[in-house]
C-alpha cells in the first residue's frame, strides 16, 4: 500500500484565480489525484465551485492559520486519515510535478 498524502488549502476567498491554479498544480503532481486527499477550507467565506476530487469545508468564521490548519486536519481524519500532511495557502503553487514524490 502506498503513502496517503493529505493536502489542506486555506483560503479567505479573495484569490479565486490563484486557488484554481494551485489546485491544478496539486492535481498535476506525479500520480494525479490518486493517493492524495485534498481539503479546501474556507475561513468564514463561501467557497467557489471546486473540482469533484476536492473536499470543501466552509467554516462559519476565520479561525486564523492554526485554527484553520487544525480544522483541515480534523476533516482529513474524518475522510480516513493521512500519512503525510501538506498545508498550503491559496496563493501557493507547486511549479514542479514531482514535489510530493520528493
Amino acid at each position: 500500500m502506498g503513502v496517503m498524502l493529505g493536502v489542506v488549502v486555506l483560503t479567505m476567498g479573495n484569490r479565486p484565480a490563484e486557488l484554481a491554479a494551485l489546485l491544478e498544480s496539486v492535481r498535476a503532481q506525479d500520480g494525479g489525484d490518486s493517493g492524495v486527499r485534498t481539503v479546501v477550507l474556507g475561513q468564514g467565506v463561501e467557497l467557489p465551485e471546486l473540482p469533484g476530487w476536492v473536499d470543501a469545508v466552509e467554516l462559519p468564521e476565520n479561525l486564523g492559520i492554526p485554527g484553520g490548519r487544525n480544522a483541515g486536519v480534523e476533516r482529513l481524519r474524518e475522510l480516513g486519515g493521512t500519512d503525510v500532511l501538506v498545508v498550503l495557502d491559496d496563493d501557493g503553487l507547486l511549479p514542479r510535478t514531482d514535489t510530493f514524490r520528493l
